[in-house]
């Protein structure tokens, strides 16, 4: 079923963050469960977000220097959904390298 429901978020990611959060997760919800599973809309979004929370883990502990990789069998998925999202991968960040500090007593 996490299979499936992966497939069917990246087959509908340009979607995710247009349609109202109800009516997305109704679709996929509905697509799901027309091949045979049982699931609520609650069900399918909660499974989601615990994806998410593994993913973001795994991949906050290997970009950290000096830990050891973690894998897991649906990071290719959920990366090829996610790594292109700015709270995943931001698109700048900021540095503050060239600022020069005040001290004033």
């Amino acid at each position: 079923m996490t299979t499936l429901l992966l497939s069917e978020v990246k087959e509908h990611k340009e979607q995710l963050n247009i349609q109202p959060h109800k009516v997305f997760w109704k679709e996929i919800c509905s697509t799901i469960n027309s091949i045979g599973y049982n699931i609520t809309l609650d069900q399918c979004y909660s499974k989601w977000k615990s994806l998410k929370r593994k993913y973001t883990q795994i991949k906050d502990n290997n970009n950290r220097t000096g830990a050891s990789n973690q894998r897991w069998i649906y990071f290719e998925m959920v990366d090829s959904i996610l790594k292109t999202r700015p709270e995943i991968e931001p698109v700048s960040l900021a540095s503050f390298d060239n600022y020069q500090y005040a001290v004033t007593e």
